[in-house]
């Protein structure tokens, strides 16, 4: 019996189907026939449907409207291969050719993108350029225009750009808009260098924040997915998906944006810019308060439940990647946290899984919180005055700190410099008024240059005036001040 291949073009539009049944169905077979057909079949479906790529999102006619109500219409004409034209690779992107040709223009741009997008997104490796090199065969690389188009008009898809034509009847909880928002996340790691990374990642925290606001509101509570749920659910996890795949993107572009805030916001909850702010504060500080600007202070307030889960998975999933960025996250999750709630419950339960790291102590007598950055300074958070302030302490990355008992003296180590050194804290009126933070002592520490002695390293304080540095090979040593 002859085999007879899928209609491709048929399970591209399914891709987010709304009935979760067919949805998997077809994702599972328009993958693995993807797969079955190899790259040669691959690089025939890239050249048949990257001409139909819209080649200018803001003037092509997608709409929003679910892919359905295209699919109803269309005259669907079934296609059979026989034994004979059993070359399943070319007859198949003929059989796909043939289908296509008698679709509508809008159908056609709208399955390019979704079609392109799942190949993407699903054989990265295979088809991104600067990978090329590498490849089995130089016939499997898709172009980099087409690489490009595909990414921006997934991005406007994903925006759900209505401004540009009032009249058009735009549905912003679309099948089309759900696989955009997918396979952005599937293959963000592809299309990054071609999107603007931070649109994208506000766009998507927006959104969240958007669809929560809506259900919580919503008077039926329905416990049914729902057309706004399904997307919010595609949302969460695109997020998911780009925090994994580039957690440094990600961590960047929120400390960025929480870096503009603090910057121009008159009304800042930190009277000082922050450690992540400083690196861009000279840019914009003279700069007047845009209303895009005013929109991502107000995304960054309303979606601060989503950021602080997608910090929380990066924190759980990446450690490898965070610690180098490790000011930067304590610096966006101490802005995400309520106030009412650090106070309270402290930022050992508000968040607890940033204490995994060495480089991070926190004193629940004077609430404060400091942090080593891999350059070699420290922040210290003056949680209860809304304070921070960025202090040299070494000349290379900062292995390890912790606070005495008390909190009257921070000890911190850089394995690199192979020191550790003590700084006495104090502040005037609780805190409330700026801090005055001094070296007290510091010892060379003689250690191997394994590089594995300086992981896992911990400071241990025994008494008031002993510490103990224990170190990753299982060695111990003691020090006073």
């Amino acid at each position: 019996m002859s085999y007879r291949p899928p209609l491709l073009h048929i399970l591209a539009r399914r891709w987010q189907d709304r009935c979760l049944e067919i949805r998997e169905a077809a994702q599972a077979i328009l993958l693995g026939e993807l797969r079955r057909i190899g790259p040669i079949g691959r690089k025939q479906l890239i050249d048949a449907w990257s001409p139909h790529l819209p080649q200018d999102m803001d003037s092509a006619d997608l709409g929003f409207e679910d892919l359905e109500q295209y699919i109803n219409n269309e005259d669907e004409k079934t296609v059979f291969i026989t034994a004979e034209e059993d070359r399943t690779d070319i007859a198949m992107v003929m059989m796909t050719t043939r289908k296509m040709v008698a679709s509508d223009a809008r159908l056609r741009h709208a399955t390019a993108i979704i079609m392109l997008g799942v190949i993407g997104a699903e054989f990265q490796k295979e088809i991104d350029p600067i990978n090329s090199s590498k490849s089995q065969s130089s016939d499997c690389v898709m172009d980099v225009t087409v690489v490009r188009n595909t990414a921006l008009a997934l991005t406007s898809l994903l925006q759900n750009q209505r401004q540009q034509d009032a009249s058009k009847s735009a549905s912003p909880f679309s099948a089309i808009r759900r696989a955009a928002i997918d396979l952005m996340g599937r293959g963000f790691a592809l299309w990054e260098p071609h999107i603007d990374v931070s649109q994208v990642l506000i766009g998507l925290f927006e959104l969240c924040a958007d669809i929560e606001q809506q259900i919580r509101t919503d008077r039926g509570r329905s416990i049914s997915l729902t057309a706004a749920k399904d997307l919010l659910r595609s949302a969460k996890h695109s997020l998911s998906l780009i925090a994994t795949a580039r957690p440094s993107a990600c961590i960047t572009t929120l400390a960025k944006e929480v870096a503009r805030h603090v910057a121009s916001s008159s009304s800042m909850s930190f009277t000082q810019p922050s450690p992540a702010a400083i690196a861009v504060y000279s840019h914009v500080r003279h700069q007047p308060s845009s209303s895009t600007e005013v929109q991502t202070t107000n995304t960054l307030h309303n979606a601060r439940s989503e950021i602080l889960r997608i910090m929380e998975l990066m924190v759980d999933k990446s450690q490898h990647q965070v610690v180098d960025f490790i000011v930067e996250v304590v610096d966006i999750i101490v802005h995400m946290l309520d106030f009412k709630q650090l106070k309270d419950r402290g930022i050992t339960e508000a968040f607890p899984s940033i204490f995994k790291f060495p480089m991070v102590s926190y004193c629940s007598t004077t609430r404060r919180l400091a942090v080593g950055s891999r350059v070699g300074h420290i922040a210290l958070y003056e949680l209860r005055s809304s304070r921070c302030q960025l202090i040299p302490a070494h000349e290379n990355a900062i292995t390890a700190l912790a606070f005495s008992p008390e909190g009257k003296v921070l000890a911190s180590f850089s394995a690199k410099d192979k020191k550790i050194s003590f700084y006495q804290t104090s502040s005037s009126l609780l805190g409330m008024l700026s801090s005055t933070v001094r070296c007290i002592q510091s010892y060379s520490t003689l250690i191997s240059d394994d590089p594995n002695v300086g992981k896992s390293v911990r400071i241990l304080w025994t008494a008031k005036k002993h510490v103990i540095l224990l170190l990753g090979d299982g060695s111990q040593h003691k020090y006073q001040i």
